[in-house]
């Protein structure tokens, strides 16, 4: 180069240029134009300790880790990191779930004849007023944390919605240990004896069997409140572990059983996937055995009130004034029943590298949300995207529990990875809760006249009132089992049968939707779609091959308000979905008519011939879908990642050589009309193939496929992995959901009279802002706000006036202020905005005076 001359040098240095222009060109056209995922590969690993997981992000070991931190310390932590970064999410909850089993006279014991104090209803409410929520969120979360008494969370729109009601109740269980020592002591005393302070029942203490989680603050929780009920004469034994280690014995063993697998106690956490603008379900899930086939909710025993409104809730089967009532009763009722005790709502904190980016839902923060696979990336210093490379992805547990997409593992951190390797016809705005278009164009949506429905959806909805809502007769809307064919409006409802409905729903979906693949290389087909309707009803219906007695109260429940399905046109495919059940946004009434047959089960995704060979397997009676089936029936719980030689596996490869060599199609009378024999041989070859190249049977459509799985953690807990690599078939753009950035939480602030003397009027500002600047009138809902006396008891409630953008003011007439006490008042103001579905507080204390 030594030798060049000007002219060569000039020319070289064009060159150069060019080649750097094009260089910019080609990266900004792979950033445009890459499918799937950013990333091309996902690593998990094991790693329960939350404090090593932060050192691992700083050192470049991990770049994710699965748990929202909400250790004051480690977050002071992660902010004084040069290299870390977080987000923020408000939808990870806690609870003291207490064993409510009793014996078959309703009395308080185990099946061995354990005494169980918490089959006594008096000592579980004595539990609503024993734990201190108070000291839980400010001296154990050190202020990461919202102090929770019902199933509705407090950073949701239905508590802003009866914000008033659910006070009540907050107010009524604040912390009262005599309370609860006068609860105990009503209930125990028919069955024990206080000696020296310390219950006996038999001449024996009462021992109560603790379960206690380690990897996060309910191992500190778990202390404090054993330390508890050590003060109210119980014995506490405490049983420490991991999530994989105790699901074993809280959530799938039979909770009234009693001997090896006893307990009275767990330290229990969930997370909502998606922020819950209705939580209408939450009180179906968590008080009935309805919403899940494991043994502990189907020892579930709820009063027959109970059960009506927790039923009427999930379908949402009320009027909006009318469903305010229905919660109100619902969390009165959940809270006297009392076997779960709400202890707080966590300020989560999700820590990363500041190269790596990723959109966390602010209800499910990354572990929950639907988003994370779709913008998980490497990012350059001006936060762009950087296609490619490895993310390290720890996590606190993984494979706790068999995978299969019927009824397999509802571990968290199990479906955290399964969400990567779905699909789904919909996407739930990671800050509203509204649901996008996936693989659907548009709908149109039907709703009776003077329903509560929001009458400004997005604009890929189209929403009509109308009168009247007939169901066709050539609807689906049972099941025959015998004869393996849908059973029509017009057969179960003859004689004109004039079916109607309170929504019908027409879902148009992508032009090219039988267009994309399955992760095996199968294409994608209406038989996948036509399998989820069909193996939803088979599965409750007595003369199937796989009739599973724990899915029976499901399916009971969706008949009620399921009123019809309808393929209009196969592709583009054109359905229509007849429902009772409302929801309060037109987008949720779309979401479920598209996803209710999609091939995403409650656990997972499969296309139809993976399921087929499972099937095959159950009707065998050698492997079932649900756990609960396997314990019944003496069969293994099917695992559809079951290494080679495993059982499960070896059960499953059998099955799929038979289907192979069958060319089987299940449900032949009607999934024969949407899979052909020439389909079922490419699809059986095609995972054969899978199956020898992978290891596993796990098939998806989403923007990874499942690469391998080491469930092997002898030595170095990292040895437990699980792989993801991109799926390049994927059919969308990286880019598509790398729209949403940061959400607009208003800040609320109280201004005004210290001192207010009883019978004089008093206003106070409220202000509502988004960094520093007025939030738009027009972007909140309402301004509500509540008066707390000097006993602790709601005195008065109402609505803020609206002064300007940003300005609100609570006025207190003479006559309000008239019936106050004399002493500490508090003001709270609970604010909902519009382009966030996260209700924010604040609180104002004034002293209250004699005139």
């Amino acid at each position: 180069m030594c030798g060049l001359n000007a002219g060569t040098g000039r020319r070289v240095a064009v060159l150069v240029a060019l080649m750097l222009v094009l260089a910019v060109t080609i990266g900004a056209s792979t950033k445009e134009t890459r499918t799937g995922a950013w990333v091309d590969e996902v690593i998990f690993f094991e790693e329960p300790n939350m404090s090593k997981a932060v050192d691992m992000m700083k050192t470049g070991e991990a770049d994710v880790y699965g748990l929202g931190i909400v250790d004051s310390d480690l977050v002071q932590k992660v902010e004084a990191s040069e290299a870390l970064t977080y987000e923020k999410s408000y939808g990870s909850f806690n609870e003291i779930l207490l064993n409510p089993c009793t014996n078959e006279a309703g009395e308080p014991f185990f099946e061995d004849g354990t005494f169980n104090p918490f089959g006594l209803r008096s000592v579980r409410e004595a539990m609503q007023y024993l734990v201190d929520r108070r000291h839980i969120t400010e001296e154990i979360m050190k202020g990461l944390g919202t102090p929770m008494y019902t199933f509705l969370l407090p950073t949701m729109p239905p508590y802003a919605s009866i914000a008033d009601q659910v006070r009540a109740i907050e107010l009524k269980y604040a912390h009262n240990k005599k309370k609860a020592r006068e609860l105990i002591e009503q209930g125990m005393t028919d069955y024990a004896e206080l000696v020296k302070g310390k219950w006996h029942y038999n001449n024996k203490p009462v021992e109560l069997i603790f379960l206690i989680r380690t990897e996060d603050e309910r191992k500190e929780i778990g202390g404090y409140v054993g330390s508890l009920l050590k003060d109210m004469g119980f014995s506490v034994k405490y049983r420490l572990g991991t999530s994989s280690e105790l699901a074993a014995i809280w959530l799938l063993s039979d909770p009234c059983k009693g001997d090896g697998v006893r307990w009275h106690l767990y330290t229990g956490s969930w997370i909502s996937n998606k922020i819950d603008r209705d939580q209408g379900s939450a009180c179906d899930f968590f008080y009935t055995p309805r919403s899940w086939p494991v043994p502990l909710n189907q020892a579930f025993n709820p009063s027959p009130r109970l059960d009506g409104v927790c039923d009427r809730l999930c379908r949402r089967d009320s009027k909006e004034e009318e469903r305010k009532g229905l919660l109100a009763e619902a969390i009165r009722l959940t809270t006297d029943e009392g076997w779960r005790v709400w202890t707080h709502v966590r300020a989560s904190a999700w820590p990363h590298p500041k190269d790596v980016g990723i959109t966390a839902d602010l209800a499910a923060g990354i572990s929950g949300s639907y988003l994370w696979p779709y913008t998980l990336r490497k990012v350059d210093a001006d936060g762009s995207p950087v296609p490619g490379g490895t993310i390290k992805f720890a996590s606190p547990s993984i494979l706790t529990q068999p995978w299969n997409p019927i009824a397999g593992s509802n571990g968290l951190y199990d479906q955290m990875i399964i969400c990567a390797t779905e699909e789904h016809p919909t996407k739930p705005d990671p800050f509203t809760g509204l649901f996008h278009p996936q693989r659907v164009k548009k709908a149109e949506v039907y709703v009776l006249q003077g329903l509560p429905v929001n009458k400004k959806p997005l604009d890929w909805i189209k929403l009509n009132f109308v009168p009247e809502i007939q169901v066709p007769a050539d609807a689906w809307i049972d099941w025959d089992a015998e004869k393996q064919v849908p059973i029509t409006v017009g057969e179960k409802y003859p004689n004109g049968h004039g079916l109607t409905a309170r929504t019908k729903t027409v879902v148009h979906f992508d032009d090219n939707l039988f267009q994309t693949y399955w992760h095996d290389g199968s294409q994608f087909s209406l038989g996948d779609i036509v399998m989820s309707y069909v193996i939803f009803f088979d599965r409750g219906k007595n003369g199937s091959a796989i009739y599973d007695e724990a899915h029976v109260p499901t399916l009971q429940s969706f008949q009620k308000h399921f009123k019809g399905y309808k393929i209009v046109q196969k592709d583009p495919l054109i359905i229509e979905f007849y429902n009772d059940r409302l929801y309060l946004d037109a987008e949720w009434i779309a979401n479920e008519a598209a996803s209710c047959f999609w091939p995403v089960y409650d656990q997972g995704t499969a296309p139809w011939h993976v399921l087929a060979i499972g099937i095959k397997a159950e009707a065998d009676k050698k492997l079932a879908f649900s756990k609960d089936k396997a314990d019944n029936a003496g069969m293994l719980w099917m695992n559809l990642i079951s290494l080679p030689r495993g059982p499960s596996h070896e059960y499953l490869k059998e099955y799929l050589k038979k289907a192979s060599e069958e060319l089987y199609i299940p449900y032949g009378p009607t999934l024969g009309k949407y899979a052909s024999n020439g389909e079922a041989k490419s699809r059986y070859e095609l995972l054969e193939k899978w199956r020898k190249d992978k290891g596993h049977f796990w098939v998806g459509q989403g923007p990874f496929y499942l690469q391998s799985v080491d469930p092997t953690a002898k030595v170095d807990p990292t040895a437990k992995k699980v792989i993801l690599k991109r799926f390049e078939d994927h059919a969308d753009t990286a880019d598509k959901w790398l729209r949403f950035t940061e959400p607009r939480i208003a800040k609320v602030e109280i201004r005004g009279p210290s001192k207010v003397k009883i019978g004089e009027a008093a206003d106070f500002d409220i202000g509502v802002t988004f960094k520093g600047e007025p939030y738009p009138t027009d972007e909140i809902d309402f301004v509500k706000f509540l008066v707390i006396d000097d006993k602790g008891e709601l005195a008065r409630t109402g609505v803020a006036r609206k002064i300007r953008d940003g300005q609100w003011r609570v006025e207190l007439t003479a006559v309000e202020t008239g019936g106050l006490l004399v002493g500490s008042t508090g003001l709270e103001v609970v604010v909902a905005v519009k382009p966030v579905a996260l209700t924010s507080t604040g609180s104002f204390t004034f002293v209250t005076v004699s005139p």
